[in-house]
């Protein structure tokens, strides 16, 4: 089951990530400007990210 599991999520992801060129393209074809996240947006998603990790896995709610 384990690995039934592990293959359907591997190929959905596989699946995903081959059409993202192509869906970007369509947007830009369409006129969307594509624009990077700024460095403080990183560091955002960095510290977010450490607070989950961090966080006990026991409790419902995270902190703040």
């Amino acid at each position: 089951m384990r690995d039934a599991a592990t293959a359907s999520t591997h190929y959905q992801l596989a699946e995903t990530l081959s059409n993202n060129g192509a869906a970007l393209a369509r947007l830009q074809s369409q006129g969307v400007k594509t624009l990077q996240f700024p460095d403080d947006v990183w560091d955002a998603f960095g510290a977010a990210s450490k607070v989950v990790l961090e966080y006990p896995s026991g409790l419902t709610a995270l902190p703040g």
